[in-house]
């Protein structure tokens, strides 16, 4: 599979789901070939700690 540079910006769509992850999604044909449609992906939420 061929690498893929995809930049994320202004107009990248995102949204944070009923989990509190973050899901970024990017048109079919960006990262993948148009026939796999929209991708998206999860960031998984980082537990907060306390400091001090």
């Amino acid at each position: 599979m061929p690498s893929v540079n995809v930049t994320i910006g202004e107009e990248t769509q995102f949204k944070v789901d009923e989990e509190g992850c973050l899901v970024i999604s990017f048109p079919a044909g960006t990262v993948m070939d148009a026939a796999n449609g929209v991708q998206q992906f999860r960031i998984q939420k980082v537990a907060a700690g306390r400091k001090g």
